[in-house]
């Protein structure tokens, strides 16, 4: 069952297009690496010679726009082969999300006024 399993990841990590970066990758000595923050979108640039057994890959950042390279642990894959939403992105990196000032608004609107069981039954009830 594990291989299986390992076989289909396998198979998805040479089909994906699109990645994530799971944590800060910041080597400003080397211009050869990709320098990005966790959450960033990464549209992987797939080898013509399609060798699987490299470490590292080559990236195009979304944020940026910057290419370069990036070590295949650092990143999840996104099984999909069009531009992720935001919506998804938010999703898959819930840490990095900024609340969104129209949702405070409204749950500040949302406040009733206490009633009594009472008068709840005499409104909802006659």
């Amino acid at each position: 069952m594990a291989a299986l399993i390992e076989r289909n990841l396998d198979g998805l990590r040479q089909r994906s297009v699109y990645a994530m970066a799971r944590q800060d990758a910041s080597r400003q000595d080397d211009p050869t690496f990709q320098v990005c923050k966790r959450g960033d979108l990464l549209l992987v640039e797939k080898d013509k010679t399609g060798s699987p057994g490299k470490d590292w890959m080559n990236v195009t950042n979304q944020r940026t726009s910057a290419s370069g390279a990036v070590h295949k642990d650092t990143v999840q894959f996104l099984p999909t082969l069009e531009k992720p939403t935001d919506v998804m992105m938010e999703l898959l990196s819930p840490g990095q999300r900024k609340p969104s000032t129209t949702q405070n608004a409204m749950h500040r609107n949302e406040t009733v006024a206490p009633t009594s069981l009472k008068e709840f039954a005499f409104e909802n009830f006659r």
